[in-house]
Protein backbone atom coordinates (compact mmCIF):
# COMPACT_ATOMS: atom_id res chain seq x y z
CA UNK A 1 0.00 0.00 0.00
CA UNK A 2 1.04 3.58 -0.56
CA UNK A 3 1.83 5.81 2.42
CA UNK A 4 -1.49 7.59 1.96
CA UNK A 5 -3.40 4.30 1.81
CA UNK A 6 -1.71 3.11 5.00
CA UNK A 7 -2.69 6.34 6.73
CA UNK A 8 -6.30 5.96 5.62
CA UNK A 9 -6.37 2.33 6.78
CA UNK A 10 -4.97 3.23 10.19
CA UNK A 11 -7.39 6.15 10.58
CA UNK A 12 -10.31 3.87 9.76
CA UNK A 13 -9.02 1.28 12.26
CA UNK A 14 -8.68 3.98 14.94
CA UNK A 15 -12.28 5.10 14.40
CA UNK A 16 -13.60 1.53 14.57
CA UNK A 17 -11.58 0.63 17.66
CA UNK A 18 -12.57 3.84 19.47
CA UNK A 19 -16.22 3.12 18.71
CA UNK A 20 -16.01 -0.55 19.72
CA UNK A 21 -14.28 0.29 23.01
CA UNK A 22 -16.57 3.22 23.78
CA UNK A 23 -13.64 5.48 24.64
CA UNK A 24 -12.55 8.97 23.62
CA UNK A 25 -8.92 8.05 22.92
CA UNK A 26 -6.79 4.93 22.52
CA UNK A 27 -3.71 4.13 24.55
CA UNK A 28 -0.42 3.87 22.67
CA UNK A 29 -0.40 0.08 23.08
CA UNK A 30 -3.75 -0.20 21.32
CA UNK A 31 -2.57 2.13 18.55
CA UNK A 32 0.59 0.06 18.05
CA UNK A 33 -1.53 -3.10 17.93
CA UNK A 34 -3.63 -1.60 15.16
CA UNK A 35 -0.45 -0.56 13.39
CA UNK A 36 0.88 -4.11 13.67
CA UNK A 37 -2.29 -5.39 11.97
CA UNK A 38 -1.20 -3.25 9.00
CA UNK A 39 2.33 -4.69 9.20
CA UNK A 40 3.74 -1.51 10.73
CA UNK A 41 6.41 -1.43 13.41
CA UNK A 42 5.85 0.89 16.42
CA UNK A 43 8.16 3.56 14.94
CA UNK A 44 6.35 3.33 11.59
CA UNK A 45 2.99 3.57 13.38
CA UNK A 46 4.24 6.68 15.19
CA UNK A 47 5.21 8.24 11.85
CA UNK A 48 1.78 7.50 10.35
CA UNK A 49 0.01 8.95 13.41
CA UNK A 50 2.20 12.05 13.18
CA UNK A 51 1.18 12.45 9.54
CA UNK A 52 -2.50 12.05 10.45
CA UNK A 53 -2.08 14.65 13.17
CA UNK A 54 -0.51 17.11 10.73
CA UNK A 55 -3.62 16.68 8.55
CA UNK A 56 -5.83 17.47 11.54
CA UNK A 57 -7.44 14.03 11.56
CA UNK A 58 -6.16 12.87 14.95
CA UNK A 59 -4.91 14.47 18.15
CA UNK A 60 -2.23 13.07 20.41
CA UNK A 61 -2.39 13.46 24.16
CA UNK A 62 -0.15 12.98 27.16
CA UNK A 63 1.08 9.40 27.50
CA UNK A 64 0.81 8.69 23.78
CA UNK A 65 -2.99 8.46 23.65
CA UNK A 66 -4.55 9.13 20.26
CA UNK A 67 -8.03 10.55 19.57
CA UNK A 68 -9.69 10.89 16.18
CA UNK A 69 -10.98 14.42 15.52
CA UNK A 70 -14.40 15.22 14.02
CA UNK A 71 -12.54 16.14 10.81
CA UNK A 72 -10.93 12.71 10.77
CA UNK A 73 -14.26 11.00 11.27
CA UNK A 74 -15.85 13.09 8.53
CA UNK A 75 -12.97 12.28 6.20
CA UNK A 76 -13.56 8.53 6.60
CA UNK A 77 -17.27 8.30 7.40
CA UNK A 78 -18.68 11.22 5.47
CA UNK A 79 -20.23 14.38 6.84
CA UNK A 80 -23.60 12.84 7.71
CA UNK A 81 -22.06 10.13 9.88
CA UNK A 82 -19.39 12.21 11.56
CA UNK A 83 -19.76 13.55 15.07
CA UNK A 84 -21.13 17.04 15.38
CA UNK A 85 -20.10 19.41 18.15
CA UNK A 86 -22.68 19.14 20.91
CA UNK A 87 -22.89 20.31 24.49
CA UNK A 88 -24.35 18.28 27.30
CA UNK A 89 -25.06 19.83 30.69
CA UNK A 90 -23.34 18.91 33.93
CA UNK A 91 -24.04 15.31 34.87
CA UNK A 92 -25.67 14.57 31.51
CA UNK A 93 -25.73 11.08 30.07
CA UNK A 94 -25.61 10.61 26.31
CA UNK A 95 -26.85 7.37 24.77
CA UNK A 96 -26.59 6.38 21.12
CA UNK A 97 -25.89 3.69 18.57
CA UNK A 98 -22.20 3.29 17.70
CA UNK A 99 -21.48 6.79 18.96
CA UNK A 100 -18.07 8.30 18.21
CA UNK A 101 -17.01 10.56 21.08
CA UNK A 102 -13.86 12.61 20.63
CA UNK A 103 -12.17 15.75 21.84
CA UNK A 104 -14.31 17.71 19.39
CA UNK A 105 -17.38 17.04 21.51
CA UNK A 106 -17.94 19.42 24.43
CA UNK A 107 -19.56 17.73 27.40
CA UNK A 108 -20.26 18.92 30.91
CA UNK A 109 -18.47 17.81 34.05
CA UNK A 110 -19.09 14.15 34.90
CA UNK A 111 -20.98 13.60 31.65
CA UNK A 112 -21.25 9.95 30.63
CA UNK A 113 -21.26 8.54 27.09
CA UNK A 114 -23.06 5.21 26.88
CA UNK A 115 -22.16 3.44 23.65
CA UNK A 116 -24.68 0.63 23.59
CA UNK A 117 -27.16 -0.87 21.16
CA UNK A 118 -30.14 -0.94 23.48
CA UNK A 119 -32.70 -1.30 20.68
CA UNK A 120 -30.98 -4.48 19.54
CA UNK A 121 -31.13 -5.83 23.10
CA UNK A 122 -34.84 -5.01 23.34
CA UNK A 123 -35.50 -6.75 20.03
CA UNK A 124 -33.69 -9.87 21.23
CA UNK A 125 -35.67 -9.88 24.46
CA UNK A 126 -39.00 -9.51 22.68
CA UNK A 127 -38.15 -12.37 20.33
CA UNK A 128 -37.75 -14.63 23.38
CA UNK A 129 -41.33 -14.32 24.56
CA UNK A 130 -42.86 -16.80 22.10
CA UNK A 131 -40.24 -19.41 23.02
CA UNK A 132 -40.96 -19.52 26.76
CA UNK A 133 -43.70 -20.80 29.04
CA UNK A 134 -46.14 -18.25 30.51
CA UNK A 135 -43.97 -17.64 33.58
CA UNK A 136 -40.84 -17.08 31.50
CA UNK A 137 -42.77 -14.89 29.07
CA UNK A 138 -43.97 -12.69 31.95
CA UNK A 139 -40.43 -12.30 33.31
CA UNK A 140 -39.09 -11.32 29.88
CA UNK A 141 -41.86 -8.77 29.41
CA UNK A 142 -41.08 -7.24 32.80
CA UNK A 143 -37.40 -7.07 31.81
CA UNK A 144 -38.35 -5.39 28.52
CA UNK A 145 -40.37 -2.85 30.49
CA UNK A 146 -37.43 -2.10 32.82
CA UNK A 147 -34.89 -1.78 29.99
CA UNK A 148 -37.28 0.50 28.09
CA UNK A 149 -37.73 2.65 31.20
CA UNK A 150 -33.94 2.83 31.65
CA UNK A 151 -33.52 3.90 28.03
CA UNK A 152 -36.14 6.64 28.40
CA UNK A 153 -34.53 7.92 31.60
CA UNK A 154 -31.11 8.00 29.95
CA UNK A 155 -32.52 10.16 27.17
CA UNK A 156 -33.73 12.83 29.58
CA UNK A 157 -31.74 16.11 29.64
CA UNK A 158 -30.68 15.34 33.21
CA UNK A 159 -31.39 11.70 34.09
CA UNK A 160 -32.19 10.88 37.71
CA UNK A 161 -29.48 8.52 38.91
CA UNK A 162 -31.54 7.18 41.86
CA UNK A 163 -34.26 6.23 39.38
CA UNK A 164 -31.71 4.56 37.14
CA UNK A 165 -30.21 2.59 40.03
CA UNK A 166 -33.68 1.44 41.09
CA UNK A 167 -34.50 0.28 37.55
CA UNK A 168 -31.13 -1.41 37.14
CA UNK A 169 -31.67 -3.30 40.42
CA UNK A 170 -35.06 -4.54 39.27
CA UNK A 171 -33.68 -5.57 35.88
CA UNK A 172 -30.83 -7.52 37.49
CA UNK A 173 -33.31 -9.33 39.76
CA UNK A 174 -35.37 -10.30 36.71
CA UNK A 175 -32.27 -11.65 34.98
CA UNK A 176 -31.52 -13.80 38.04
CA UNK A 177 -35.11 -15.09 37.96
CA UNK A 178 -34.83 -15.89 34.26
CA UNK A 179 -31.58 -17.78 34.83
CA UNK A 180 -33.29 -19.97 37.44
CA UNK A 181 -36.49 -20.99 35.66
CA UNK A 182 -34.92 -23.98 33.92
CA UNK A 183 -35.67 -22.99 30.35
CA UNK A 184 -33.38 -24.08 27.53
CA UNK A 185 -29.89 -22.62 27.86
CA UNK A 186 -29.71 -22.28 24.07
CA UNK A 187 -32.82 -20.10 24.12
CA UNK A 188 -32.11 -17.94 27.14
CA UNK A 189 -28.35 -17.99 27.51
CA UNK A 190 -27.10 -15.53 24.84
CA UNK A 191 -29.78 -12.91 25.49
CA UNK A 192 -29.54 -13.13 29.27
CA UNK A 193 -25.75 -12.77 29.06
CA UNK A 194 -26.11 -9.75 26.74
CA UNK A 195 -28.60 -8.09 29.08
CA UNK A 196 -26.38 -8.77 32.09
CA UNK A 197 -23.34 -7.28 30.36
CA UNK A 198 -25.32 -4.21 29.32
CA UNK A 199 -26.50 -3.60 32.88
CA UNK A 200 -23.01 -4.20 34.29
CA UNK A 201 -21.52 -1.76 31.78
CA UNK A 202 -24.13 0.85 32.58
CA UNK A 203 -23.61 0.39 36.34
CA UNK A 204 -19.88 0.94 35.89
CA UNK A 205 -20.45 4.15 33.91
CA UNK A 206 -22.89 5.49 36.48
CA UNK A 207 -20.32 4.81 39.20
Amino acid sequence: MTTEAVGQALLKALIQETSDQGVTALESEAVNRLGASLLLSPPETFDVVSKLESEGWVETHWGGRVAVTPSGQEHILGKSAAVQNIHLGDGAIYIGEKVHISSGVAVGAQAIAVNIQVDELLQDLRSLRSKLDPHGERLVQELVDEVTAIKKELQQPIPEKPTLWNRIGKAKALIRDLASIGQSVEVLGPVVIKAGKWLAHLSTLLG
